[in-house]
């Protein structure tokens, strides 16, 4: 790793945790420079590479690998690629005085180039990869990003969350929810069908190898699942950059990760039990059926569900 990137880390982990007032004037200068970076190289029709999914999904890691590559193209780590999406969520921040992510600014700029190449899609493939994750874990992960908002009055004087309470939150959403409707298992339907214009549903997804490639006009998409990252992330990069594996590592990078509740997060992780009732809730969505195996479903069900193992289901595969 050499010093730009080292320096560039740091600068990134202590930003990550500043004050929004300081955070945001640090991020409006990176903007700046961001917005007419991105037209020049739509202009000169260099193809973009995207790490694009929702938070919470090693997107992070993803990137910081992608840049250790060194590719003659720019990268960016964007949520939304829609700019009026961007533009919503850059207001209600401002209007909260909270922080505004740097993604949200180069999402909106690099959804205005988008819009502008409308239907034309020649030359070489924007390069946009995806990580998905059990909703279960993004749910949780989720909450404890955004642990004041999320929990609320179960924090005590000094921040602090315990264990037990966080896990009857959970069990309170995980037992009364619709999971069908949460934005973890619409995401791929609501916005990247919506901002990118593909259907990841009307392609077959290689639920064995843990991920997919799709070639559509204008983009190469890759599809990872996140519980094989660690097997499959050489590989799949590698063909789908068309790189040579050795090349390809994966970089465990975290930015915005509250500490503070680490061990709670830890005890939740580890004692967590819900219904069968809620994991076939959970794992009936179109998305986990999608991805996921009925194996793999049946292991993550008996991750989570308090009852005893039951026996085994038959293991044809069927798609719905």
């Amino acid at each position: 790793m050499n010093l730009v990137r080292t320096m560039s880390r740091a600068v990134n982990r202590l930003v990550a945790h500043a004050p929004p007032s300081i955070y945001n004037v640090v991020r409006a200068v990176r903007c700046s420079i961001d917005a007419p970076y991105i037209a020049w190289n739509v202009r000169r029709g260099r193809p973009f590479i995207l790490v694009y999914q929702q938070g919470r999904v090693a997107s992070t890691s993803v990137f910081e690998s992608l840049c250790a590559l060194k590719l003659p193209a720019p990268i960016y780590h964007v949520h939304t690629i829609s700019e009026s999406n961007a533009q919503r969520r850059i207001e209600e921040a401002r209007r909260q005085r909270g922080r505004i992510d740097r993604n949200l600014f180069t999402g909106r700029a690099i959804g205005r180039e988008i819009a502008r190449r409308g239907a034309d899609r020649r030359g070489e493939p924007w390069k946009v990869v995806s990580i998905f994750r059990d909703p279960i874990s993004v749910m949780m992960s989720l909450h404890f990003m955004n642990a004041e908002k999320s929990f609320g009055r179960l924090l005590d004087g000094k921040a602090g969350l315990e264990a037990g309470a966080a896990i009857a939150h959970f069990r309170t959403i995980f037992e009364n929810d619709d999971p069908s409707r949460w934005s973890i298992s619409t995401w791929y339907e609501d916005v990247f069908r919506e901002e990118l214009g593909i259907d990841v549903y009307e392609y077959e997804f290689d639920r064995e190898a843990g991920y997919s490639i799709i070639d559509a006009p204008g983009f190469r998409v890759l599809l990872i699942r996140y519980e094989d990252m660690a097997g499959v992330f050489q590989k799949a990069v590698a063909e789908w950059l068309h790189v040579d594996p050795s090349e390809v590592h994966l970089e465990r990078f975290h930015i915005h990760r509250d500490r503070r509740f680490d061990r709670t997060h830890d005890q939740v992780k580890k004692n967590l039990r819900v219904s069968r009732g809620a994991c076939d809730r959970v794992y009936g969505t179109r998305f986990a059926k999608h991805f996921y195996s009925r194996g793999a479903i049946d292991r993550l069900t008996e991750r989570w569900c308090e009852e005893e193992p039951t026996k085994p289901r038959a293991t044809t595969d069927t798609r719905e």
